[in-house]
């Protein structure tokens, strides 16, 4: 599945955090930057036009295999995680745990990124890495993907236990 702006995707009607010990509630999209502190955003709720309201999130981990070594000498590539940055092109064992890291918790202050990449593209037709979800996915779950500015894209792909596609998968 490829995940493009406009492609995809589940309109959001609500988002509701915690920060700071607080419920907050959005209702309309933000423009421009909506928090500035040193508090973690947690993710509590998403609410969308057409399907179920998410509200449980798996946070029981993840593994990170296969990182492409090209990410060791790309700049730009990371995990910023509330005010620590963690560059692939430091090392690639320090950045897959970072990814990992990624998914314990439901802070959205906690993200890859892949932005203005130097000396340019790593080749396309090689992953970058393979994310092994500690929980299963079930056919009823969504993937929450959040894009700063609306400039990247990705592709998923099934895996099966053994790393291989995971062929007839319902992605």
């Amino acid at each position: 599945m490829d995940i493009r702006t406009g492609l995809n995707n589940l309109a959001i009607t609500s988002v509701t955090y915690t920060i700071g010990g607080s419920t907050v509630a959005q209702l309309t999209e933000a423009s421009g930057v909506t928090n500035v502190g040193d508090s973690p955003v947690y993710l509590k709720s998403v609410g969308t036009a057409s399907g179920p309201d998410l509200t449980f999130f798996n946070t029981a981990g993840a593994k990170v295999f296969n990182v492409n070594p090209e990410l060791g000498t790309t700049g730009g590539v990371g995990v910023f995680d509330n005010g620590v940055t963690t560059p692939s092109n430091a090392g690639l064992s320090a950045y897959a745990a970072a990814v990992e890291g990624t998914s314990m918790d439901t802070d959205i202050r906690n993200f890859g990124y892949h932005d203005y990449l130097s000396p340019g593209p790593t080749d396309p037709a090689v992953a970058d890495l393979d994310l092994q979800f500690a929980k299963a996915m079930n056919l009823t779950d969504y993937l929450v993907v959040t894009e700063r500015w609306g400039n990247s894209s990705f592709q998923l792909l099934a895996l099966a236990a053994d790393g291989e596609p995971y062929v007839g998968a319902n992605i």
